[in-house]
Protein backbone atom coordinates (compact mmCIF):
# COMPACT_ATOMS: atom_id res chain seq x y z
CA UNK A 1 0.00 0.00 0.00
CA UNK A 2 1.43 3.73 -1.20
CA UNK A 3 -0.37 6.59 0.08
CA UNK A 4 0.77 9.99 -0.11
CA UNK A 5 3.95 11.68 -2.41
CA UNK A 6 7.01 9.86 -4.20
CA UNK A 7 9.18 11.63 -5.50
CA UNK A 8 11.93 10.76 -7.79
CA UNK A 9 14.89 13.15 -9.10
CA UNK A 10 16.84 10.88 -11.76
CA UNK A 11 20.54 11.89 -12.46
CA UNK A 12 21.52 12.60 -15.63
CA UNK A 13 18.92 10.98 -17.29
CA UNK A 14 15.83 11.88 -19.39
CA UNK A 15 14.15 8.68 -19.18
CA UNK A 16 13.06 6.58 -15.73
CA UNK A 17 11.35 3.53 -15.22
CA UNK A 18 8.51 2.98 -12.12
CA UNK A 19 7.05 -0.37 -11.53
CA UNK A 20 4.08 -1.18 -9.23
CA UNK A 21 2.66 -4.41 -8.17
CA UNK A 22 0.21 -5.63 -5.79
CA UNK A 23 -3.57 -6.46 -6.18
CA UNK A 24 -4.91 -3.93 -7.97
CA UNK A 25 -5.88 -0.22 -7.21
CA UNK A 26 -5.50 3.13 -8.86
CA UNK A 27 -2.55 5.49 -8.53
CA UNK A 28 -2.07 9.06 -10.25
CA UNK A 29 1.37 9.59 -12.33
CA UNK A 30 2.50 13.14 -12.86
CA UNK A 31 5.24 15.20 -13.62
CA UNK A 32 6.72 17.08 -10.47
CA UNK A 33 7.55 21.09 -10.78
CA UNK A 34 9.41 22.13 -8.14
CA UNK A 35 7.06 25.10 -7.06
CA UNK A 36 8.48 28.70 -6.71
CA UNK A 37 9.97 29.02 -3.10
CA UNK A 38 7.13 30.90 -0.70
CA UNK A 39 8.39 33.83 0.86
CA UNK A 40 6.06 35.04 3.82
CA UNK A 41 8.34 37.89 4.86
CA UNK A 42 7.63 39.91 1.41
CA UNK A 43 4.95 42.50 1.45
CA UNK A 44 3.37 41.02 -1.22
CA UNK A 45 3.23 37.90 0.01
CA UNK A 46 0.55 35.47 -1.67
CA UNK A 47 -2.39 35.51 0.68
CA UNK A 48 -3.30 32.07 -0.51
CA UNK A 49 -2.64 29.68 -2.94
CA UNK A 50 -3.17 26.04 -3.58
CA UNK A 51 -3.74 24.41 -0.62
CA UNK A 52 -2.28 27.33 1.59
CA UNK A 53 -3.50 30.36 3.61
CA UNK A 54 -1.33 32.84 5.35
CA UNK A 55 -2.84 35.57 7.18
CA UNK A 56 0.28 38.16 7.58
CA UNK A 57 -1.88 40.14 10.86
CA UNK A 58 -1.71 37.06 12.74
CA UNK A 59 1.59 35.35 10.99
CA UNK A 60 -0.71 32.18 10.63
CA UNK A 61 -0.09 29.73 8.38
CA UNK A 62 -2.56 27.18 7.44
CA UNK A 63 -2.10 24.21 5.54
CA UNK A 64 -4.88 22.43 3.74
CA UNK A 65 -3.61 20.02 1.31
CA UNK A 66 -0.63 21.37 0.84
CA UNK A 67 1.56 18.06 1.06
CA UNK A 68 4.67 19.86 2.81
CA UNK A 69 7.09 22.62 3.15
CA UNK A 70 10.05 21.02 1.90
CA UNK A 71 12.98 22.54 3.32
CA UNK A 72 16.98 22.40 1.78
CA UNK A 73 19.80 20.38 4.19
CA UNK A 74 20.85 22.59 6.66
CA UNK A 75 18.23 25.27 6.43
CA UNK A 76 17.36 27.20 9.52
CA UNK A 77 14.06 28.07 10.62
CA UNK A 78 14.46 31.38 12.81
CA UNK A 79 11.38 32.63 14.95
CA UNK A 80 12.34 36.53 15.65
CA UNK A 81 12.02 37.80 19.06
CA UNK A 82 8.73 38.66 20.49
CA UNK A 83 6.80 36.89 17.44
CA UNK A 84 4.38 34.23 17.90
CA UNK A 85 4.30 31.92 14.94
CA UNK A 86 1.30 29.18 14.09
CA UNK A 87 1.34 27.15 11.66
CA UNK A 88 -1.83 24.73 11.09
CA UNK A 89 -1.54 21.86 8.79
CA UNK A 90 -4.97 19.86 8.24
CA UNK A 91 -3.37 17.18 6.56
CA UNK A 92 0.43 16.34 5.33
CA UNK A 93 3.25 17.49 6.69
CA UNK A 94 4.36 20.77 8.39
CA UNK A 95 8.19 21.04 8.22
CA UNK A 96 9.95 18.76 5.89
CA UNK A 97 13.69 18.24 5.89
CA UNK A 98 15.09 15.27 3.67
CA UNK A 99 18.48 16.45 5.56
CA UNK A 100 19.56 18.68 8.73
CA UNK A 101 17.40 20.91 10.15
CA UNK A 102 17.74 24.15 12.73
CA UNK A 103 14.45 26.12 14.73
CA UNK A 104 16.20 28.62 16.18
CA UNK A 105 14.24 31.10 18.76
CA UNK A 106 13.93 33.21 20.85
CA UNK A 107 10.35 33.42 19.26
CA UNK A 108 7.48 30.77 19.57
CA UNK A 109 6.16 28.18 17.30
CA UNK A 110 3.09 26.39 17.16
CA UNK A 111 2.06 24.06 14.99
CA UNK A 112 -1.46 22.38 14.86
CA UNK A 113 -3.49 19.62 13.40
CA UNK A 114 -7.15 18.64 13.02
CA UNK A 115 -9.17 18.30 16.22
CA UNK A 116 -10.30 14.66 15.07
CA UNK A 117 -7.98 12.06 12.94
CA UNK A 118 -4.73 13.46 13.55
CA UNK A 119 -3.83 12.77 9.79
CA UNK A 120 -0.59 15.44 9.99
CA UNK A 121 2.97 15.54 11.36
CA UNK A 122 4.40 18.32 12.64
CA UNK A 123 8.07 18.42 12.00
CA UNK A 124 9.90 15.67 10.39
CA UNK A 125 13.43 15.69 9.57
CA UNK A 126 15.54 12.63 7.88
CA UNK A 127 18.88 14.26 9.22
CA UNK A 128 20.12 15.93 12.42
CA UNK A 129 17.15 18.28 14.17
CA UNK A 130 18.94 21.08 16.74
CA UNK A 131 16.30 23.11 18.13
CA UNK A 132 17.83 26.16 20.27
CA UNK A 133 16.28 29.25 22.65
CA UNK A 134 12.75 28.36 21.10
CA UNK A 135 9.26 27.66 22.42
CA UNK A 136 7.49 24.78 20.32
CA UNK A 137 3.68 23.18 20.75
CA UNK A 138 2.89 20.46 19.09
CA UNK A 139 -0.76 19.62 18.98
CA UNK A 140 -3.88 17.25 17.63
CA UNK A 141 -0.85 15.53 15.17
CA UNK A 142 -0.29 12.01 14.21
CA UNK A 143 3.51 12.43 14.62
CA UNK A 144 4.63 15.38 16.46
CA UNK A 145 8.33 15.19 15.68
CA UNK A 146 10.16 12.64 13.60
CA UNK A 147 14.18 13.23 13.09
CA UNK A 148 16.42 11.22 12.38
CA UNK A 149 18.59 12.70 14.97
CA UNK A 150 17.96 15.15 17.90
CA UNK A 151 19.45 17.97 19.80
CA UNK A 152 17.52 21.06 22.11
CA UNK A 153 18.56 22.95 24.25
CA UNK A 154 17.92 26.21 26.48
CA UNK A 155 14.16 25.08 24.55
CA UNK A 156 10.14 24.63 25.96
CA UNK A 157 8.42 21.79 23.70
CA UNK A 158 4.54 20.80 24.54
CA UNK A 159 3.44 17.97 22.33
CA UNK A 160 -0.49 17.82 23.16
CA UNK A 161 -2.84 14.90 21.73
CA UNK A 162 0.06 13.08 19.50
CA UNK A 163 -0.44 10.28 18.74
CA UNK A 164 3.12 9.47 18.92
CA UNK A 165 4.74 12.85 19.99
CA UNK A 166 8.58 12.15 19.35
CA UNK A 167 10.17 9.73 17.25
CA UNK A 168 14.20 9.52 16.88
CA UNK A 169 16.57 7.30 14.90
CA UNK A 170 18.78 7.58 16.92
CA UNK A 171 19.81 9.74 19.77
CA UNK A 172 18.74 12.64 21.83
CA UNK A 173 20.50 14.92 23.63
CA UNK A 174 18.62 17.87 25.68
CA UNK A 175 20.43 20.62 27.95
CA UNK A 176 18.86 23.60 29.62
CA UNK A 177 15.45 22.62 28.53
CA UNK A 178 11.84 21.46 29.30
CA UNK A 179 9.95 19.17 27.24
CA UNK A 180 6.15 17.34 28.20
CA UNK A 181 5.09 15.40 25.35
CA UNK A 182 3.12 12.19 25.20
CA UNK A 183 5.95 9.29 24.13
CA UNK A 184 9.18 9.36 23.65
CA UNK A 185 10.67 6.90 20.72
CA UNK A 186 14.22 6.59 20.72
CA UNK A 187 16.74 3.55 18.74
CA UNK A 188 19.63 5.09 20.66
CA UNK A 189 20.47 6.54 23.84
CA UNK A 190 18.64 9.45 25.61
CA UNK A 191 20.98 12.33 27.06
CA UNK A 192 19.26 14.84 29.37
CA UNK A 193 21.26 17.36 31.52
CA UNK A 194 19.75 20.26 33.42
CA UNK A 195 16.40 19.40 31.96
CA UNK A 196 12.28 19.10 33.12
CA UNK A 197 10.97 15.95 31.12
CA UNK A 198 7.56 14.42 31.61
CA UNK A 199 6.58 11.75 28.74
CA UNK A 200 3.73 8.85 29.63
CA UNK A 201 6.11 6.71 28.40
CA UNK A 202 9.59 7.02 27.46
CA UNK A 203 11.59 3.97 25.41
CA UNK A 204 15.51 4.06 24.34
CA UNK A 205 18.17 1.59 24.38
CA UNK A 206 20.15 3.56 27.49
CA UNK A 207 19.69 7.00 29.42
CA UNK A 208 21.19 9.60 31.64
CA UNK A 209 20.01 12.10 32.94
CA UNK A 210 22.23 14.58 35.45
CA UNK A 211 20.59 17.69 37.78
CA UNK A 212 17.30 16.76 36.01
CA UNK A 213 13.82 15.97 37.26
CA UNK A 214 11.95 13.14 34.84
CA UNK A 215 8.92 11.98 34.55
CA UNK A 216 7.37 8.90 33.23
CA UNK A 217 3.99 7.49 33.45
CA UNK A 218 2.99 9.75 37.24
CA UNK A 219 6.80 9.05 38.63
CA UNK A 220 9.05 11.64 38.66
CA UNK A 221 12.73 11.16 39.58
CA UNK A 222 15.86 13.61 40.75
CA UNK A 223 19.38 13.25 39.96
CA UNK A 224 21.89 15.81 41.28
CA UNK A 225 20.61 18.98 41.92
CA UNK A 226 18.37 20.61 39.95
CA UNK A 227 16.27 24.19 40.17
CA UNK A 228 12.46 24.24 38.47
CA UNK A 229 11.91 27.33 36.20
CA UNK A 230 8.24 27.11 36.28
CA UNK A 231 5.62 26.41 38.92
CA UNK A 232 5.25 22.49 39.29
CA UNK A 233 2.47 20.10 40.83
CA UNK A 234 2.52 16.63 41.80
CA UNK A 235 -1.10 15.37 41.38
CA UNK A 236 -2.45 13.15 43.90
CA UNK A 237 -1.55 10.19 41.78
CA UNK A 238 1.76 10.86 41.16
CA UNK A 239 5.17 10.56 43.08
CA UNK A 240 8.41 12.51 43.24
CA UNK A 241 11.27 10.16 44.20
CA UNK A 242 14.29 11.92 45.80
CA UNK A 243 17.03 9.49 46.36
CA UNK A 244 19.85 10.40 49.17
CA UNK A 245 22.10 12.86 47.79
CA UNK A 246 19.57 14.61 45.60
CA UNK A 247 17.72 18.73 46.12
CA UNK A 248 14.84 19.81 43.92
CA UNK A 249 14.31 23.73 44.57
CA UNK A 250 11.97 25.94 43.16
CA UNK A 251 13.54 28.61 41.54
CA UNK A 252 13.02 32.14 42.25
CA UNK A 253 9.23 33.06 41.61
CA UNK A 254 8.05 29.14 41.31
CA UNK A 255 6.46 26.97 43.43
CA UNK A 256 6.59 23.60 43.91
CA UNK A 257 2.71 21.99 45.17
CA UNK A 258 2.74 18.60 46.61
CA UNK A 259 -1.07 16.70 46.12
CA UNK A 260 1.04 13.70 45.82
CA UNK A 261 3.71 11.35 47.42
CA UNK A 262 7.30 11.92 47.81
CA UNK A 263 9.42 8.49 47.58
CA UNK A 264 12.54 8.27 49.80
CA UNK A 265 14.92 5.97 49.58
CA UNK A 266 14.62 2.18 51.34
CA UNK A 267 15.81 2.44 55.07
CA UNK A 268 14.50 6.20 55.38
CA UNK A 269 17.24 8.16 53.60
CA UNK A 270 16.59 11.19 51.18
CA UNK A 271 17.16 14.47 49.43
CA UNK A 272 15.83 17.72 50.24
CA UNK A 273 13.06 20.07 48.85
CA UNK A 274 14.02 23.99 49.11
CA UNK A 275 12.43 27.44 48.18
CA UNK A 276 8.63 27.87 48.21
CA UNK A 277 6.89 24.11 48.80
CA UNK A 278 3.55 23.79 48.96
CA UNK A 279 1.15 21.06 50.33
CA UNK A 280 1.86 18.54 53.17
CA UNK A 281 5.01 15.97 52.47
CA UNK A 282 3.99 12.49 52.56
CA UNK A 283 6.86 9.78 52.38
CA UNK A 284 6.97 6.17 51.03
CA UNK A 285 9.94 3.79 51.64
CA UNK A 286 10.65 2.73 47.96
CA UNK A 287 11.77 -0.93 47.72
CA UNK A 288 15.32 -1.45 47.11
CA UNK A 289 15.26 -2.76 43.05
CA UNK A 290 13.10 -5.08 41.67
CA UNK A 291 11.19 -7.25 43.97
CA UNK A 292 10.21 -10.61 41.90
CA UNK A 293 8.29 -13.00 44.40
CA UNK A 294 7.77 -17.24 43.38
CA UNK A 295 6.02 -20.07 45.11
CA UNK A 296 9.66 -21.67 45.68
CA UNK A 297 10.79 -19.35 48.81
CA UNK A 298 9.52 -16.76 51.34
CA UNK A 299 11.18 -13.39 51.40
CA UNK A 300 11.22 -10.18 52.89
CA UNK A 301 12.19 -6.81 52.58
CA UNK A 302 11.36 -3.03 53.87
CA UNK A 303 7.93 -3.02 54.56
CA UNK A 304 6.97 -6.51 53.91
CA UNK A 305 6.95 -10.55 53.74
CA UNK A 306 6.14 -13.34 51.43
CA UNK A 307 5.20 -16.78 52.77
CA UNK A 308 5.36 -18.58 49.90
CA UNK A 309 3.60 -21.67 50.72
CA UNK A 310 0.62 -19.22 51.27
CA UNK A 311 0.87 -16.73 48.40
CA UNK A 312 0.68 -14.57 51.20
CA UNK A 313 2.39 -10.69 50.92
CA UNK A 314 1.93 -9.12 54.03
CA UNK A 315 2.94 -5.29 54.60
CA UNK A 316 4.60 -4.98 57.98
CA UNK A 317 4.75 -1.50 58.73
CA UNK A 318 3.94 2.36 57.06
CA UNK A 319 3.86 3.47 53.71
CA UNK A 320 5.54 1.30 51.10
CA UNK A 321 6.21 2.55 47.72
CA UNK A 322 6.26 -0.76 45.47
CA UNK A 323 7.73 0.34 42.09
CA UNK A 324 8.74 -2.89 40.57
CA UNK A 325 6.47 -5.91 42.21
CA UNK A 326 6.15 -9.16 40.76
CA UNK A 327 3.35 -11.75 42.17
CA UNK A 328 2.73 -15.31 41.16
CA UNK A 329 -1.33 -15.21 39.98
CA UNK A 330 -3.44 -16.17 43.08
CA UNK A 331 -1.42 -14.28 45.34
CA UNK A 332 -2.80 -12.51 48.04
CA UNK A 333 -2.08 -8.74 49.59
CA UNK A 334 -2.17 -8.50 53.17
CA UNK A 335 -2.71 -4.54 54.07
CA UNK A 336 -4.70 -4.35 57.43
CA UNK A 337 -4.31 -0.95 58.84
CA UNK A 338 -1.68 0.18 56.15
CA UNK A 339 -1.77 1.84 52.92
CA UNK A 340 0.08 0.44 49.79
CA UNK A 341 0.73 2.96 46.51
CA UNK A 342 1.76 0.37 43.34
CA UNK A 343 4.05 2.26 40.71
CA UNK A 344 3.38 3.21 37.03
CA UNK A 345 1.52 0.60 36.39
CA UNK A 346 -1.15 1.21 39.21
Amino acid sequence: NVSGLIAYTPEQTTQAHLLVTGQGGDFTLRRYEPAETLDFTKEDAPEEGEGFRWDAGQSLLTLDGFDRVLLPDGATVALATGSENVIRCLNGCALLSHGALAIEGPGTLRISGQDDGRSSIGINVDGSLTIHHAQITLQNMRSGLYAGDLTISDSTVTAENCDYSFTVESGARLSGSSLDVGTIELNGRLEADNCFLRAEKIQCNESEATDSLVFEAGFGTVTGSYTLPRDLTIDWDECLYLPEGTALTAGEGTALTLEGWLVEDAGGSRGTLAGDVRGQERWLSRCDGAVRLSVEKDAAGDGYTWTAAERLLKLTGGWCYMGDFSLPGGSTLEAEGQSVVFGTDY
